[in-house]
């Protein structure tokens, strides 16, 4: 049976929304990291999420919508939601926002080396799926 274009136009809609949300937890998850390391308080990981969803929305408008310098607008930005979200400084904010850079680095490093390695394991296990294509020619086109 063949997949309709209706069924496979759903699952990318379904995988770009579980991307998205996946990216926000784990953009909230390293400012609310960085947050408390630096700080050395408790802070929120729903109001670092929240930092996360306005810097991401906003910050991407900013930086489109203005040439050459929207990048340096979105950059005060995040700051400046870093530094009222947390109630916090000028300083302490941009010690925030490195420390979450440099943990996001190594997060996503970590995410795609373990998604990489799965999909070594599963392309291996696909392989004589492959090979008999004549049997199975919709795995073909999926998988192989």
């Amino acid at each position: 049976m063949h997949p309709t274009a209706a069924g496979l136009a759903f699952a990318v809609l379904v995988a770009g929304l579980l991307s998205i949300l996946i990216n926000l937890f784990l953009t909230g998850l390293v400012i609310y990291a960085a947050a408390r390391l630096v700080l050395g308080r408790r802070v929120s990981l729903g109001r670092s999420i929240l930092i996360g969803l306005v810097g991401i929305v906003v910050g991407t408008v900013v930086a489109v919508a203005i040439p050459f310098l929207g990048w340096l607008l979105a950059l005060i930005l995040w700051l400046f939601l870093i530094k009222e979200g947390f109630e916090t400084t000028w300083i302490s904010s941009l010690m925030i926002a490195i420390l979450a850079l440099v943990m996001a680095v190594v997060v996503y490093i970590v995410v795609f080396t373990i998604a990489g390695i799965l999909v070594g394991i599963t392309a291996g296990v696909f392989t004589p799926i492959c090979h008999r294509h004549a049997l199975f020619p919709f795995f073909r086109l999926v998988i192989c």
